[in-house]
């Protein structure tokens, strides 16, 4: 059984280690994912409801993470291109070479980004959909180390008016309203789009 020689690590061991954060989302995910199935609204015949939004999102993030585990036991001891480690050190997911590894850390950023798919959801339910969703895209280009402010707010507000425009005015999709001020915009934001 092959093993790192400084550490006395095995494969079998670091391919759990490579696992458990994928395993971790996944069951954080499977809460709020049951937690979706527990909204009360009045189910109009023909409409989605709100919970979909949050059940789409959070099954993409299931899924992303399944493939992750899969991913962490099947790689082994080798690079992301296929090619074998370093003697001495097993190559994780996300690896970087020497070369870029005085930029910022990508399991950090990885971990940023799975932290706003999961806040997501929760945002949903006080902010509403067009609020929640400006942010989220806001930050995860932020995350994905964006620099030009403006083109952000830009790109995210104008990807917030299309998908509000879809789900709401075309495919009827029941969109989380928000609470207090969150839902008077939410409510408001359909006749600035002449939508009503």
């Amino acid at each position: 059984m092959a093993s790192s020689p400084h550490l006395g690590v095995t494969q079998p061991m670091l391919a759990l280690a490579r696992a458990a954060p994928y395993a971790a989302l996944m069951i954080v995910a499977a809460y709020l994912y049951w937690l979706a199935t527990q909204f009360e609204f009045p189910v109009v015949p023909g409409r989605l409801g709100p919970d979909a939004w949050p059940k789409i999102v959070l099954g993409l993030l299931l899924l992303t993470c399944a493939a992750g585990l899969v991913q962490s036991f099947r790689q082994g001891g080798q690079h992301a291109d296929g090619s074998p480690a370093a003697p001495g050190r097993t190559a994780l997911p996300g690896d970087i070479e020497i070369e870029e590894d005085l930029g910022p850390s990508r399991y950090g950023l990885v971990a940023m980004g799975f932290a706003l798919f999961l806040a997501y959801p929760v945002a949903l339910e006080y902010l509403g959909f067009p609020i929640a969703t400006f942010l989220l895209m806001v930050l995860f280009m932020l995350v994905g180390q964006w620099r030009n402010i403006a083109a952000i707010l830009l790109t995210s507000l104008i990807g917030t008016v299309v998908l509000f425009y879809i789900f709401r005015g075309i495919v009827y999709v029941s969109l989380p309203l928000g609470v207090g001020p969150f839902q008077s915009f939410t409510l408001w934001l359909p006749q600035l789009l002449r939508m009503t």
